[in-house]
């Protein structure tokens, strides 16, 4: 009956969960391929929560009391209307069509995340950097349907905005043992080898670090010496 119905635009693109597991095996990745001589001197908690916040995520957040509708007209091909006719098929009828802004801060990327559960929101609706919208087509000149329509549309959008904020706190709350874990097994690791190679008993070289290591872990440092003045502050 309205335009864009059979579609499913928003929360549809790619697995959450997934792509939370590719984000911890990065930040796994990233430790272990800091320094050992950076690794086993590093303050354990500051070096855990620099991890933190680097792979963490915020819920995106709906500004559902700001919903805002731009009236308009469009051409809508005949097969969409209630009241067709099978002579005029392939035809397009210009229409009144009412596109509903609802504004959002955060990753835009989140909302093509599939949440878990998943309920789709079948509907096509068009995200943009600061705002999502959808159109819908006024067959019966009735406000009443129009306004009915939108806000079943919304509430969609709300029930799975609901479910991926639920994913996201569960997930940076798991980060932290996961950011823990990763640091004290590979710190043990190092410190056995580091036991191992003083016990040859010859002089020990080691590798100098490339340019863009040091720039990360020189970054890190700066970030840990901002926190602990805005604390100091």
């Amino acid at each position: 009956m309205l335009e864009g119905r059979r579609k499913c635009s928003i929360f549809a693109g790619h697995d959450f969960r997934q792509s939370c597991e590719a984000l911890v095996q990065q930040m796994t990745k990233e430790i272990y391929e800091t320094p050992l001589d950076y690794l086993i001197t590093v303050d354990r908690e500051k070096y855990v929560e620099y991890l933190v916040n680097k792979y963490s995520m915020a819920p995106v957040r709906f500004a559902f009391l700001d919903l805002s509708v731009e009236p308009g007209e469009a051409e809508i091909p005949v097969e969409q209307f209630p009241f067709k006719s099978e002579g005029s098929k392939g035809r397009r009828y210009r229409a009144p069509v009412y596109r509903y802004h609802l504004p959002y801060t955060g990753a835009q990327q989140l909302l093509s995340a599939i949440p878990d559960p998943n309920i789709p929101v079948e509907y096509d609706v068009d995200i943009n950097p600061d705002s999502v919208s959808f159109v819908i087509v006024d067959f019966h000149n009735d406000p009443d349907r129009i306004k009915k329509e939108a806000y079943r549309i919304v509430g969609m959008i709300k029930r799975q905005s609901e479910h991926l904020r639920n994913n996201i706190e569960a997930y940076v709350g798991e980060l932290w043992q996961k950011a823990r874990y990763s640091f004290d097994l590979r710190r043990t690791e190092l410190l056995q080898q580091q036991k191992v190679t003083n016990a040859l008993g010859v002089p020990v070289r080691r590798r100098a670090l490339a340019k863009n290591e040091k720039r990360k872990h020189e970054a890190a440092s700066l970030w840990w010496f901002h926190q602990y003045n805005t604390q100091q502050g």
